[in-house]
């Protein structure tokens, strides 16, 4: 009915007008540099990846899975769905509307047979949450992640999530299938393994760990109390999430072994981050404090981290607590997200999370008395209660160097990380910019 060729022209402002789509504005051109037609009749289902270029700069790598029907049709799924709808193309048979095929059951369940063939499911529902990816659930039993920006080589969040499991983790959704398929474009990655979508169990009822640290604090508050105190208390949560990273790291030791730390290739980082946002923070205090960092010689071992760990990478379902999305930070490049790091950097993140919580519900309630203190002493018993957890899990001493090297590197990571929030705030959401610079003279003083 239509071919790839065909779609292709109506790709570009379709790219531009989605969460996932990296770039301001639509491409210049869109190369097809993949495709296979999945269902061929009356409603046809294509895959396509295409490459986003702008001159003879490549952009990046991008998987749609589009369905096709005859224009002339009322298509009551397409109601309301503009920003699924990429428009309607003229073929021989007559005019044919394209359009995201998961908002069209029957093709998203056929989407779902080919991640996991041994699965079933009758109804599908999407998320709205997702950014990078694009997440469906079937039968509130199952949910597919596709992945939108496609890397050459093994995604990491489908390879940790193998690993772990395969090494007693039992801290991660069950995975049921994983679609594949080597690189066909003639380029230099020609073969080499592509990892396109995901299907693993779906967490019925979980809540993440960022709106339970949210209702936490406004119990706490409401209770004008300490938290310990409160039937808001979110230390014992806390101590658990700080035993489950713990174990994360130990198994992730295992998975995949440990490496020699590169603390000249940390502190590099750091310097080039604070670089991009020196004319808003206190640059020369902080270069000081990497200078401290740079002086380390026994920083314990490199391994594989999560690196993008924050309460809301956590879920707590009825049987537990659960670690999602291994993808790392989206904005870093593949390369730099799988290399090897201290474990400290995850504590950081999940450190600067607490301090987000906080700040949030504080701003929400903003000049109430004693508010202040509350979501202070909060965050204090948070902090302490994770990393008590934290430094308690069987293992975790062999994968950290000293006490004192930890403390220091432990407080260079967490600038590091403010750092990073300053120069996205200032980008993105300029009201909230006092968060990270808070935190950054917290931590220099």
């Amino acid at each position: 009915m239509i071919t790839a060729e065909q779609i292709l022209p109506l790709v570009a402002d379709h790219l531009a007008a989605q969460r996932w789509y990296d770039h301001d504005g639509p491409p210049g051109d869109v190369r097809l540099a993949d495709s296979e037609r999945w269902v061929d009749g009356d409603q046809d289902l294509w895959w396509l990846l295409v490459d986003a270029v702008d001159g003879e700069r490549r952009l990046g790598r991008y998987q749609l899975v589009l369905g096709a029907r005859p224009a002339g049709e009322e298509h009551p799924f397409l109601h309301g769905k503009s920003g699924e709808l990429l428009g309607i193309v003229e073929t021989d048979d007559g005019p044919v509307t394209v359009y995201d095929a998961f908002i069209d059951p029957p093709l998203a369940l056929e989407v779902l047979r080919r991640i996991a063939p041994s699965l079933d499911a009758s109804s599908v529902r999407a998320l709205a949450v997702e950014q990078s990816n694009t997440s469906i659930v079937y039968d509130e039993a199952v949910i597919v992640k596709l992945f939108r920006r496609i890397h050459a080589g093994e995604n990491p969040d489908v390879d940790a999530v193998t690993r772990l499991a395969e090494h007693g983790f039992t801290h991660v959704p069950e995975q049921y299938g994983v679609l594949e398929r080597p690189v066909a474009d003639g380029g230099p990655d020609d073969g080499a393994t592509q990892h396109l979508a995901v299907a693993r169990g779906f967490l019925t009822g979980a809540s993440d760990g960022w709106h339970l640290a949210l209702a936490s604090l406004r119990v706490v508050i409401a209770d004008h109390t300490e938290s310990a105190a409160s039937g808001g208390d979110f230390g014992p949560d806390a101590q658990r999430l700080g035993a489950i990273t713990g174990e994360l790291h130990t198994r992730l030791a295992e998975a995949y072994g440990t490496f020699d730390a590169d603390v000249s290739a940390w502190v590099g980082h750091f310097r080039a981050q604070l670089d991009r946002v020196r004319a808003h923070v206190p640059s020369e205090e902080i270069s000081r404090r990497y200078d401290r960092a740079a002086e380390v010689r026994d920083p314990g071992p490199a391994l594989r981290i999560h690196g993008d760990l924050h309460l809301g990478q956590m879920l707590r379902a009825d049987s537990g607590w659960y670690v999602i999305d291994f993808e790392g930070e989206p904005a870093r490049p593949l390369a730099e997200r799988l290399a090897p790091s201290s474990p400290l950097r995850d504590v950081a993140g999940m450190l600067r999370s607490f301090h987000y919580a906080a700040a949030v519900v504080h701003h929400e309630r903003g000049e109430e008395e004693d508010v202040a203190e509350v979501v202070a002493e909060w965050e204090d018993r948070s902090r302490s209660r994770f990393l008590e957890g934290y430094f308690s899990t069987p293992g975790i001493a062999e994968l950290l160097p000293d006490e004192s090297t930890t403390e220091l590197l432990l407080q260079a990571f967490e600038l590091d990380k403010a750092v990073y929030e300053v120069g996205y705030e200032t980008a993105y959401r300029p009201s909230w910019v006092g968060i990270p610079l808070g935190a950054i003279r917290r931590l220099l003083a």
